[in-house]
């Protein structure tokens, strides 16, 4: 009977050092990290993937710690609403093309004021090399493209009637939140940027065909 249950937890303890090797080892297996941290006065939940790739794990591990930093200093040392709780969320969806992966970050957070603040980030990077590619990568770092891009995007939020066309056209003008999938370009605008907070974010997808 001992012989049996020492030879049951000998095969329980093998099971889970494989199944570590395995997670430490198999390529493209992403994990996610989770930060949390909470007291009366501040909630913060952070959750960002672990590639295996280390030029990418410190750059998604530096921009948490910075939104973690910048989210604390800017909360007031004496709130003016004892019934607050200032909040920072972060959460995130991947995008796939190829060897290309895009990872789209919406950070949520209450610091004070009339209502919270929603934001996206985004990064986009080349899985085998690690590289970091911008949206110019994608158009052989043709300076010009913008000019293709710029109608369709404007098109597009006209006709959602969220704001007037000279918002929408001045706000279309920042293209450094997107992603890529096999068949499009997703370009991502905050609250206020293209329209009034109450419209929320925006997203314009884009067919490479259409290009």
């Amino acid at each position: 009977m001992k012989n049996k249950l020492l030879l049951l937890v000998g095969i329980i303890v093998f099971s889970l050092l494989f199944a570590a090797v395995c997670w430490i080892f198999i390529p493209g297996e992403a994990k996610v990290r989770q930060i949390k941290e909470t007291n009366k006065n501040i909630s913060i939940s952070i959750k960002y993937p672990i590639t295996q790739i280390p030029s990418i794990d410190a750059i998604f591990s530096q921009m948490a710690q910075k939104e973690i930093t910048d989210f604390k200093a800017s909360i007031p040392e004496v709130s003016p609403n004892p019934d607050w709780k200032y909040d920072l969320e972060i959460d995130y969806v991947e995008y796939l093309r190829g060897d290309i992966k895009s990872f789209v970050f919406t950070v949520f957070s209450f610091t004070g004021g009339a209502h919270p603040m929603t934001r996206t980030l985004t990064k986009t990077f080349n899985m085998k090399t690690g590289e970091q590619l911008n949206l110019n990568s994608f158009f052989n770092d043709d300076p010009t493209y913008p000019l293709r891009l710029y109608p369709l995007i404007v098109k597009d939020l006209k006709t959602r009637q969220i704001a007037d066309d000279q918002w929408i056209e001045e706000g279309t003008h920042d293209l450094s939140k997107f992603a890529v999938t096999d068949t499009e370009i997703i370009l991502f605008y905050d609250p206020y940027e293209v329209a009034p907070y109450s419209a929320g974010p925006q997203e314009v997808r884009i067919p490479f065909k259409n290009l």
